[in-house]
């Protein structure tokens, strides 16, 4: 059972980036010319995001890929029905995640934890926290990760960034 789900995994990547490859890159057309992008130096650099807000936008945009893929898979009558169904268990499983990190993200902030960061994976639970953590803190994410998430404390990290 392990192999097939592996192998129906590794279709819905390969199916993925199928999908992704036939927008293609920008053509030559699409690109301004060297000409027509000026730089100078009293351009001011832009702020270099925190590592949190990096790794949150890059989590959002690889799930927006995924739900994408996932569900044209889904939607696809010429796929397997196995596949099919497959890619909207995932799609659920991606779903919930997302929910479950929202719902706990909030909830650390409402308890002045402006900086934290939840990445959940089915039934394990990591947690960021931008600044450093007293015992009491940490005993107050984890109460909240299994009321919130219900999921089992052994399965629940907490770390500071």
């Amino acid at each position: 059972m392990k192999d097939k789900i592996m192998n129906v995994l590794m279709l819905i990547t390969v199916g993925a980036a199928l999908i992704l490859s036939l927008n293609g890159a920008p053509s030559a057309q699409d690109r301004p010319a060297l000409s027509q992008v000026f730089i100078s130096s009293s351009d001011v650099p832009l702020p270099t995001p925190r590592p949190i807000d990096s790794f949150r936008a890059q989590r959002e945009e690889g799930r927006q890929q995924s739900i994408q893929a996932l569900t044209r898979i889904q939607e696809n009558p010429e796929m397997a029905a196995a596949l099919r169904s497959l890619a909207g268990e995932q799609l659920l499983q991606l779903l919930r995640c997302r929910e479950t990190e929202c719902a706990l993200e909030a909830a650390l902030i409402a308890k002045g934890y402006e900086n934290a960061l939840c990445i959940v994976d089915k039934e394990r639970l990591t947690v960021f926290a931008a600044a450093p953590l007293q015992p009491e803190d940490m005993a107050l994410i984890a109460h909240l990760a299994q009321e919130i998430a219900g999921i089992l404390p052994e399965n629940i990290r907490i770390s500071p960034c």
